[in-house]
Formats: C-alpha cells, structure tokens, sequence
C-alpha cells in the first residue's frame, strides 16, 4: 500500500534535539497511532499474572481495545514512586504505581540474576530557546518510571516469544550474538592499562562472568 511504501521511504523516526520526524505522518503517529487520554484504540493485548518472584504463572495473547485513563509524566510518576510526593492528578493511580513499581524491582532482580547487562549509560538533553538555538546540555536523569517501563515491556516480549516458539512458528528474533574474542581481550589490555585489574576469563565468556567484569568496572 501507499503507507507500506511511505513507511519503507522514511525507514525510521528522526529524533532532533527538541523535536522528532517521525517515520509516519503525525497525522497517523499523533492521532490512530498513537494511546491519547480516554480515546479508545484497537490493540494486541498480552495480559500476565506475574508472581511475588517475578514468574510469570499465567498468560493470554487477545485482540482488544483500550482506553489510556491518564497521560502521565516520568517527572510526576519517579517523584510519586521514589519520593512519595504525589501530585493531585494522580491521586488515584499512586498506589497502583507503587506496586508496579515493586513488581519492576523483583523482575529486573530476575534479569540480573540470568545475567542482564545493565549498559545504563549516561544520555543527554540537550536544552533549547524559542529559537530553537541551544543554550545548554544537560544529563538525563533515568529513574524507576523509565526502568519500571522497559522491565514490563522486556516481561511481555518474553512471554510472546515464548509462546510462539513453543507454537512451533517461524518467527524472527533479535540476538546479540557472541562477543568476539579479540574485541573482549584488547577491551581488558586497555583496561589494566588504565590501572584496573580485572578478574575473570576471557574465553568462554557468558551473560553472568561479562556482568561480574563490567560490575568491576562500574564506577
């Protein structure tokens, strides 16, 4: 269709300091694309009952609607779910917040412990006037809102992946593939040169000993 080949053209959103292109028109992107407050929209939903461990116990994948109650801000939910500061709009939702946050805790501890690698690397703002001239930069702060979203997100890509290798589907994954030998030992060659020592094989790296080096290394 004409959207495919509009799509296909523009191939990925472009994000600018202030402002974003995005890679459909904003009348698609903003408007049916797009989860706006109290506007119902056609979705795929995957809904889990998620244990006080974090495993995921139960699930189903269905064809339905939602409706977003309220659009929220990071700003507003981190200073509810880390500072317990709760502004009026939100009143209703900050328990519930709360617990989702808690959940997020106990599936990120669960993704450390399979031996995630938290990268958590620094981003920048960069701060604009009405002219659109920066006047500054300054460092994003990532707290529990954004976390707690990329946690739920990975838990539900999971289960979907689950559930259609266990169909037996083609599908398509994205892995990272093994880390090259090489790369890893020139990496710790550069590190001890800075005055670092690291401990830990090179060889038969896995998720868990890459973990353990980089933890050394954190700071």
């Amino acid at each position: 269709s004409f959207l495919d080949k509009d799509a296909l053209a523009r191939g990925t959103s472009s994000y600018l300091a202030d402002s974003v292109i995005p890679m459909l028109p904003h009348k698609l992107s903003n408007g049916i694309c797009s989860l706006n407050e109290g506007v119902e929209r056609l979705t795929q939903s995957c809904v889990m009952k998620i244990d006080n461990k974090g495993n995921i116990v139960d699930y189903d994948i269905f064809p339905s609607f939602i409706k977003s109650k309220k659009k929220m801000t990071y700003s507003k939910v981190n200073d509810i779910i880390m500072r317990n500061i709760i502004d009026p709009e939100y009143t209703e939702y900050a328990d519930i917040l709360k617990s989702m946050n808690n959940l997020a805790h106990i599936l990120r501890e669960n993704k450390v412990r399979r031996g995630y690698i938290d990268f958590d690397l620094d981003e920048a703002k960069v701060i604009v006037d009405e002219n659109k001239n920066v006047i500054g930069i300054e460092k994003r702060v990532r707290e529990d809102g954004e976390k707690l979203i990329e946690d739920f997100m990975i838990a539900a890509n999971e289960t979907v992946a689950t559930h259609i290798y266990n169909m037996n589907l083609p599908f398509i994954y994205r892995v990272h593939d093994v880390p090259n030998v090489e790369k890893i030992d020139k990496f710790l060659k550069m590190v001890s040169l800075l005055g670092y020592k690291l401990t830990g094989k090179v060889k038969d790296l896995t998720p868990i000993s890459m973990q353990k080096l980089l933890n050394q290394l954190k700071e």
